[in-house]
């Protein structure tokens, strides 16, 4: 499984917010692998660069001990966001679908879910 992300808010008449831009000299540390080992499950993740400075995010899930998901996240302080209606997101994959979550706090439990499907690469 790969997945390319570029993450960025739009305000139609305005400009774009950019959450991040990847690049070849991109630092990586606030982006973090959450799999399901944290709940006993056996899939494992990870997150690079690719040389051409994109991210690229492969993980293989195991459905055992109920087990199946891999996920990677971008920590950042919080932005406001009050007057953006639209999140873009330019990702190349596998042909799979995937979730696109956003909080409105770190410290939330819920998150706005947006399943969407890649194109394979």
């Amino acid at each position: 499984m790969k997945v390319i992300l570029c993450l960025c808010f739009f305000l139609t008449l305005q400009k774009p917010m950019i959450l991040f831009d990847f690049n070849a000299q991109s630092e990586l540390r606030n982006w973090v692998i959450v799999d399901d080992v944290v709940m006993g499950g056996h899939s494992t993740g990870s997150f690079s660069l690719t040389p051409e400075g994109h991210g690229l995010f492969k993980g293989q899930i195991s459905l055992e001990n109920n087990g199946g998901f891999s996920s990677v996240r971008y920590r950042f302080d919080s932005k406001t966001v009050g007057e953006f209606t639209k999140v873009k997101l330019r990702v190349k994959g596998d042909g799979k679908s995937y979730q696109f979550r956003v909080r409105s706090s770190a410290g939330d439990s819920h998150a706005y879910v947006a399943t969407f499907k890649t194109t394979a690469a």
